[in-house]
């Protein structure tokens, strides 16, 4: 394991979640990789918490480009429970990279058609969702 890099395994040991500080980008990268539980959204969403803190981050990338299934289910709990949380320690904006399958897809843009009180912008592809954070990094360090 990379030094940084903190992995979640599914029931049969695969890697389903992985995430790491980026220092150079100052964002927190997520990788959700196969079908993934309510529970393992919950504790890559705690680990994320601890990471936020510990760095005082303010932007998330999400790479779903592995992800499959729907998890559709978990954005409630994402919404009123994970949101306000992130938001208290100061994450302000998240890029959430699509998965090339539908189902999975739905399951963002559920989440991103809702009132969220930070910016959440979607993606089809990560380069472009790299570029849209290094620009509002860019704004949010003009701002201030």
């Amino acid at each position: 394991m990379d030094e940084g890099r903190i992995e979640l395994k599914d029931e049969n040991g695969e890697i389903c979640f992985y995430t790491e500080f980026i220092e150079n980008e100052s964002w927190i990268y997520n990788c959700w990789i196969g079908k993934i539980s309510d529970d393992v959204i919950k504790k890559g969403a705690s680990i994320n918490l601890q990471q936020i803190e510990k760095y005082d981050c303010k932007y998330i990338l999400n790479d779903n480009r592995d992800l499959a299934g729907n998890w559709s289910e978990s954005n409630d709990w994402i919404e009123n429970e994970f949101m306000p949380k992130a938001i208290a320690l100061g994450l302000k904006f998240i890029a959430h990279v699509f998965s090339p399958k539908f189902i999975t897809k739905f399951s963002a843009v559920d989440l991103s058609s809702r009132d969220l009180p930070l910016i959440f912008k979607t993606f089809d592809n990560l380069t472009t969702a790299e570029d849209w954070l290094r620009k509002m990094k860019e704004s949010d360090l003009n701002q201030n």
